[in-house]
């Protein structure tokens, strides 16, 4: 009986695992048709507000200004020449660590990018990148290997970073010491969705 007791047991362990992974499936796949219907509502007011600004030349001004801004608190779409990063652990020693993402997303960031998105997750100057059991949480979102890192930016100043400056040399250690993989491609138009989270509502010009 003890141990037809167990295997029942661990079958509704089982069984419960299983539902609370649909589950989180399911609400995954509603939240990412919310996040589309959401960018195509911004997208619809960022063009009735810029057709409103170009009636004067110092709304034409203040569009350029809100431009930059929302371009860098993450919140607006973003294409653009660029690279594209991918890491694989598959056949590695050890996993990509939450860690290790923000390192090559600092280094990113100090190279000049612009935007960055890793596996399709949009980084802003609040987004956090934490371990979680198995999968990385980029923004409270999963991902996991391989891990595609989307860059818009100066794309010679970052493939020079990625291959003689210190991002590069993290990539070969990474390679090295834990056998996880990195292929950098340059590319000529690289696409980032906005940040499904952010909203701006205060910003100021910081004097160059």
């Amino acid at each position: 009986m003890g141990v037809k007791n167990r295997a029942r047991q661990t079958d509704v362990v089982k069984a419960t695992k299983i539902g609370l992974l649909e589950q989180i499936q399911r609400a995954d796949t509603r939240r990412g048709r919310l996040i589309d219907e959401v960018s195509t509502l911004s997208a619809g007011i960022d063009r009735l507000q810029r057709l409103n600004l170009r009636l004067s030349s110092r709304g034409v001004a203040l569009a350029k200004d809100i431009d930059r801004a929302l371009t860098y608190s993450g919140d607006r779409a973003v294409t653009g020449p660029g690279v594209v990063i991918r890491l694989d652990a598959k056949s590695a020693k050890n996993p990509v660590l939450d860690v290790d993402l923000q390192a090559i997303s600092n280094g990113l960031w100090g190279a000049g990018a612009e935007a960055i998105a890793i596996s399709g997750v949009r980084l802003n100057a609040l987004s956090a990148i934490r371990h979680a059991g198995d999968a990385v949480l980029v923004d409270y979102r999963p991902v996991t290997s391989p891990y595609e890192i989307s860059v818009v930016g100066d794309a010679l100043r970052m493939r020079a970073e990625l291959k003689d400056g210190q991002l590069g040399r993290l990539l070969l250690q990474l390679k090295k010491d834990y056998g996880i993989s990195a292929s950098v491609t340059p590319k000529r138009s690289v696409s980032i969705a906005g940040h499904s989270s952010t909203s701006l509502r205060y910003a100021s010009r910081v004097p160059a």
